[in-house]
């Protein structure tokens, strides 16, 4: 506490506000930044919807609100109402990566979203780009992070559909032909679906896997 020095003048008159914010001004600066912090987490919890499934899109395609909307209104009769409020709620971040210096930060940002959002356990599904993809390839991070196709696929697929790794194994398939996207405008020839590998999320919400499972079968079709 600040050193005081005079009389103190009596609360709440005109001689103790300057007073008061000579001696408390950074303490009420402080208290005020973080109530509004408080106050802001609040705010973003209330509003903050609940989800059976999010995915991430990551890449050059860009989704506009009608067809994020339009996909995510087709993924919903499919998938479970695993937080039994009556209600199955899908959401799509839809991250898009523009390939030219001038939007460096941009690109920055939806890179740091992205693995901001990586540990989400309901954030199970994830739609990347062919550059996207080699570049996850490239990085080792396919065989760490994502499910190989045999876990999850429930339908035999032409080899073309098919993003091997390394490895010899699959883990992505092509969103070229699924007639979800056509429906909503967006050309899926670049784009490919994979399901996170994340044993930890998948034992403690296996019901937030299966939807992983069922919407990612239904977005290939």
């Amino acid at each position: 506490m600040a050193e005081v020095y005079g009389e103190k003048p009596k609360i709440f008159t005109k001689e103790w506000w300057p007073y008061f914010w000579l001696y408390y001004k950074w303490h009420t600066v402080a208290f005020l930044f973080v109530a509004v912090l408080v106050a802001m987490g609040i705010s973003d919890c209330m509003k903050r919807e609940d989800y059976d499934l999010r995915i991430t899109a990551l890449g050059g395609v860009y989704f506009d609100s009608v067809a994020l909307d339009k996909i995510e209104s087709a993924l919903e009769e499919e998938i479970n109402d695993i937080d039994e409020n009556e209600e199955k709620n899908v959401n799509i971040m839809s991250l898009t990566f523009v390939d030219d210096k001038e939007y460096a930060e941009q690109n920055y940002a939806a890179y740091i979203k992205h693995d901001a959002e990586f540990s989400d356990p309901i954030m199970q599904v994830f739609i990347y780009d062919r550059a996207e993809l080699e570049k996850k390839e490239q990085e080792g991070l396919l065989q760490i992070a994502f499910c190989k196709t045999d876990d999850w696929l429930e339908r035999d697929v032409s080899d073309d559909m098919i993003f091997y790794g390394e490895d010899g194994k699959a883990y992505a398939v092509s969103l070229k032909n699924s007639s979800i996207l056509k429906d909503a405008g967006i050309n899926g020839e670049d784009l490919f679906v994979l399901v996170k590998n994340d044993a930890e999320s998948h034992e403690k919400n296996p019901k937030a896997n299966e939807n992983a499972k069922i919407a990612a079968n239904k977005l290939i079709k």
